[in-house]
């Protein structure tokens, strides 16, 4: 690498977009380079991406996921700190139950509450019950 050469990011989405933030606030030149406007394309390209721990049947949040999110948040707390609009926002994650097994399943699970078939919000008709995640939430891309 030449001294005092950019340092280039190939992708414009969500991730290289936040990839070459990060190095320009540290001080680092940087060149983003998209096939498009920055969040239009490839992955990030989606209309609404869901921030989902709690993934699977029986809801169970790997580490990982859990630590992504936090930094997620952090992310875009920084971002609209700064006037920025991270199009990232804290609803929450609704897990529905499709049966008594799943709606145990999703009971023993930390960091999911439990919902009863009553708590469930309209519109949505879930006779087990279902669960509420917290921590998630949806990000827009192109926001």
């Amino acid at each position: 690498m030449t001294r005092g050469a950019p340092d280039l990011v190939v992708g414009a989405g969500v991730m290289g977009a936040s990839l070459a933030r990060a190095l320009a606030r540290s001080g680092r030149d940087v060149v983003l380079l998209g096939a498009g406007p920055p969040g239009e394309r490839g992955a990030s390209a989606v209309p609404t991406a869901l921030l989902n721990p709690h993934r699977g049947r029986r809801g169970h949040a790997h580490p990982d996921d859990l630590a992504a999110l936090t930094v997620t948040w952090r992310w875009a707390a920084e971002l609209r700190a700064e006037g920025l609009d991270p199009g990232a926002e804290h609803t929450g994650e609704l897990r529905l139950a499709d049966g008594a097994a799943q709606a145990r399943s999703f009971a023993r699970v930390a960091g999911l509450r439990t919902l009863e078939p009553g708590e469930v919000p309209a519109p949505y008709r879930a006779p087990h019950g279902g669960a509420l995640a917290a921590a998630g939430g949806i990000v827009a891309p192109r926001r």
